[in-house]
């Protein structure tokens, strides 16, 4: 069975300090996750990548 994390980005999008994407990427599967419904309506963007986050 294949390891999936879920990453949810709430305030900001930086990558290259973020401590639970950094945990995350130690897994098979990352799905990194960021709701924008306070500024943009109710949308959800799921951003799924793997290999190039």
């Amino acid at each position: 069975m294949k390891t999936i994390n879920l990453v949810w980005f709430k305030k900001d999008l930086r990558t290259y300090d973020n401590e639970a994407l950094n945990a995350a990427l130690e897994s098979e599967i990352v799905i990194p996750i960021l709701l924008l419904n306070q500024i943009y309506g109710k949308y959800l963007i799921i951003l799924q990548d793997n290999e190039n986050l």
